[in-house]
């Protein structure tokens, strides 16, 4: 795994051209699919982390669905957080390594979601922080990295990090203290994300 210094001048370096990077793996039409059907109540004005938020690709999705949501973004990338900040002046942008914990009050967010970061640079520590800081039947959404041959070198080379696998995250989660992860599958249609990503549902 990548040092956070040297994981955060990445994405200060790719930020401004950030969001043409992930159009090419299918991360809008994955954002898109999974977060207009999740299946899952939320209440009228939920609270909603959005964890290694960028520039805000997963954000823009949920303000259309959620339009009275109260968004928190978090990011370990100063000039991803700036772009963030510009776009979304009404969320909270919050600069901190998740690795190192989340800086929220126990049972405070209604929703958790995470794109390409929680899954690939988080740790033990970092799934027990979400699981403290969501409700009571609430639920964090990871939209994960698919662990194949080209997912295997293209992020080892331009991102840093070993993707993993469906399974091995959802047992993650389960010790962590989950006590469901259901997997959302990723139609034909969201081409080439069905491909390259997973989602999985983790239900406190």
């Amino acid at each position: 795994m990548s040092t956070a210094a040297g994981t955060q001048r990445l994405y200060d370096e790719r930020a401004e051209k950030y969001e043409g990077m992930m159009w090419g793996s299918g991360d809008k039409k994955a954002v898109d699919y999974v977060f207009r059907n999740l299946g899952f109540h939320l209440p009228p004005q939920p609270r909603i982390l959005d964890i290694g938020c960028g520039t805000g690709l997963a954000t823009r999705t949920l303000k259309e669905v959620f339009p009275k949501s109260i968004i928190y973004g978090l990011d370990n990338s100063g000039e991803m957080l700036t772009r963030y900040h510009e776009e979304f002046p009404q969320a909270t942008a919050i600069e901190q390594n998740f690795q190192r914990g989340i800086p929220l009050p126990d049972s405070s967010i209604d929703m958790a979601v995470s794109s390409a970061s929680v899954s690939e640079y988080g740790n033990d520590k970092t799934l027990q922080d979400i699981h403290r800081i969501l409700k009571n039947n609430s639920a964090f959404v990871n939209i994960g990295v698919k662990k194949n041959p080209i997912t295997l070198v293209v992020t080892s080379l331009m991102w840093r990090y070993r993707p993993t696998t469906q399974e091995e995250f959802s047992r993650s989660c389960l010790e962590a203290g989950f006590s469901q992860v259901s997997p959302i599958n990723l139609p034909w249609r969201t081409y080439p994300a069905n491909r390259m990503r997973f989602a999985v549902m983790a239900r406190k």
